[in-house]
């Protein structure tokens, strides 16, 4: 079980950490903002690399789908180790102050707290997200096809999200309500370092955390982290570009 979080977790930031050292060899872009990006693109990826073998009718299984992101990992992190400097830009040090670690640790506690809630206290609710995004995700869990899902409810409506709880639950090899969220807790940091990386490229570091503190102190971002609704995902993609 733990492997296969573990899995879940890290396979997509290698994936995109790997994917962006190659074709955006010449971006500066400091640390935080280079983590945000390597999830988001790694989750990306392993969605559409899961719909592409659904939509030509290929096993839906942890063989398939897995073993070619890890060896195409593994080659471009091979590839990039002779080949690319990747331009990270260097963060200025700056002297610590209390208010920054108090704002540091506000940050930890409500990452920590989405971490917690997703995983152990809060399992999949919401009607929309029970009646249709984990009702497709189940499906294509439990039937490793995409045959039917225009039988589904709202068959239009973005995969993303379905796809991605789906593949979690084929690393865990079950159906588990809570440990299938992990990929909105993955979201919410992602979009907390992403914030945090911005606005530190134009304000002080203790005005950085100030601004992305004020971000987790919003109730409605909170409730979305640990929902299962499409909107952190969106969220995500929207900052980033």
């Amino acid at each position: 079980m733990i492997i296969s979080l573990l899995t879940v977790m890290f396979l997509p930031f290698l994936l995109g950490r790997s994917v962006l050292r190659s074709f955006f060899q010449t971006a500066q872009l400091n640390q935080f903002m280079t983590f945000g990006f390597s999830w988001g693109l790694g989750l990306g990826l392993v969605c559409l690399w899961f719909f592409l073998l659904g939509a030509f009718g290929a096993p839906l299984n942890l063989l398939t789908i897995n073993l070619p992101l890890i060896l195409i990992t593994i080659a471009l992190i091979i590839i990039n180790k002779k080949t690319v400097e990747f331009n990270n830009k260097i963060m200025v040090t700056e002297d610590s102050a209390l208010t920054e670690y108090v704002l540091l640790l506000i940050l930890l506690f409500y990452c920590f707290f989405s971490f917690i809630m997703n995983l152990f206290l809060v399992p999949v609710i919401g009607w929309d997200v029970v009646a249709t995004v984990a009702f497709k995700a189940k499906f294509f869990f439990f039937e490793r096809t995409f045959a039917s899902n225009h039988l589904l409810p709202h068959p239009s409506y973005p995969l993303l999200t379905p796809l991605l709880m789906a593949w979690t639950a084929i690393n865990l090899d079950q159906w588990h309500e809570n440990f299938t969220k992990i990929i909105f807790f993955m979201y919410f940091f992602n979009v907390v370092l992403l914030v945090y990386g911005f606005l530190k490229e134009f304000v002080s570091r203790k005005y950085a955390l100030l601004g992305t503190a004020f971000l987790c102190f919003s109730n409605y971002v909170m409730l979305h982290s640990i929902m299962g609704y499409r909107d952190f995902p969106l969220a995500f993609y929207n900052c980033a570009a």
